[in-house]
């Protein structure tokens, strides 16, 4: 179920990506992206190799191929590569809507970013598990990073972060309902948003703004004046 999944996306995001039309993608966009993966999605997928090692997490057998790559099903692995691709790929096409061109006030970003990781905080205080600190403290780095930067901020990139979550929250479901992927609750802890751990919450989406900020900070990069 893992592979058809990641397939679907890709292969769906790919084509879209290649195909002569307005959101057809440039040079540019594939360059950005392979920055994106040396320095976000190859560093993510060691710390998922760590963190699979340490035991804070584990797949069944028989929703994964045979197939690992640093222990991890490659399944797994492609995630990092994957998903990524799906979401800036979702994003640079937000960028061409005109009607996505105006201005967000910055600071409400910066509020509702901050206000998530004092919770984080919060709750790797209250509950001093190792998978929960360790992803708490990866999270508020991220964002940390991203207000220090500050970079410009339009319409298309709140509603990409709602669209992102909504996405994410489906795909994540879908991978702990069935389950393919299982964990150990004496690493982290029992706090779920619907059938999601918390801690999977914040450690994708600080991969995914981890590869916005590379993506958007690259030299290449030009917002669309339109």
């Amino acid at each position: 179920m893992y592979a058809p999944l990641l397939a679907i996306i890709g292969g769906t995001v790919l084509l879209l990506s290649v195909i002569p039309w307005r959101y057809q993608w440039r040079r540019s966009d594939w360059l950005q992206l392979l920055w994106v993966y040396l320095f976000v999605s190859i560093p993510f997928v060691i710390v998922d190799s760590i963190s699979h090692a340490r035991g804070w997490w584990a797949y069944s057998a028989d929703q994964v191929g045979a197939v690992t790559f640093l222990g991890l099903p490659i399944e797994e692995c492609l995630f990092f590569f994957v998903i990524p691709f799906a979401c800036l790929y979702l994003f640079s096409a937000m960028q061409r809507l005109k009607v996505l061109k105006i201005e967000i006030q910055k600071h409400w970003v910066y509020v509702a970013l901050l206000l998530a990781v004092s919770s984080a905080g919060i709750i790797a205080v209250m509950q001093p598990l190792e998978r929960t600190v360790v992803d708490a403290v990866l999270f508020a780095a991220v964002v940390g990073v991203f207000i220090g930067v500050r970079p410009r901020l339009t319409r298309a990139f709140a509603i990409w972060v709602f669209a992102v979550i909504i996405l994410f929250y489906v795909t994540n479901s879908i991978l702990t309902v069935i389950p393919i992927v299982t964990y150990d609750h004496a690493f982290g802890s029992a706090i779920r948003v619907g059938p999601v751990p918390i801690e999977d919450c914040w450690y994708n989406f600080s991969l995914l703004l981890s590869a916005w900020l590379v993506w958007s900070r690259r030299g290449t990069y030009r917002p669309l004046p339109y």
